[in-house]
């Protein structure tokens, strides 16, 4: 969604929203198989020693609102100015792998490493984590001609889970 609440040669101001839905799934090889073999059987149990792939399913839900301002001093010069807001929500998380290698984590290397056949679902981490963003960003742009441009600009972001950046 984008409004333009005005848009003149010399002032623009506009409105920016979105929602977006989406879901990354990805497997890797995260031990080799001679990796495993080389495990003691106490380690490995039965089963054969191959390869463990795992990777996660992330599925997650994000809403964006911005406010977007222009200037334009003459036709070379111009400052732009902005405010967003953005909510990302983590719905579902899990840890896939053709191994159950929760014991082996918590107690190496003496827990067991199982062999589960199939990739399947191990681990439920994280349902519904969510953070914020609030930024703020400032540019003062010239233009010498159509292929030399200047560009002074700073952004400040908060993160609600990390902290604040300056830029």
């Amino acid at each position: 969604l984008n409004y333009y609440f005005f848009n003149t040669q010399q002032w623009e101001l506009s409105f920016d929203g979105s929602y977006l839905i989406s879901q990354e799934e990805g497997l890797r090889e995260l031990m080799s198989a001679a990796a495993i073999q080389s495990l003691p059987k106490t380690v490995t149990g039965t089963g054969p020693k191959v390869a463990q792939v795992g990777g996660n399913v992330i599925e997650q839900h994000s809403w964006k609102l911005g406010l977007d301002g222009r200037y334009r001093w003459t036709e070379h010069h111009e400052w732009l100015a902005g405010l967003l807001w953005q909510q990302q929500v983590v719905d579902k998380f899990r840890t896939r792998s053709n191994y159950d290698d929760s014991a082996f984590i918590a107690r190496p290397p003496a827990g067991i490493l199982q062999y589960l056949g199939t990739v399947e679902e191990i681990a439920a981490v994280g349902d519904e984590g969510q953070h914020h963003l609030i930024g703020l960003y400032g540019q003062d742009q010239y233009r010498f001609n159509d292929h030399l441009a200047m560009t002074l600009g700073w952004r400040y972001d908060h993160y609600s889970n990390v902290g604040s950046t300056i830029n």
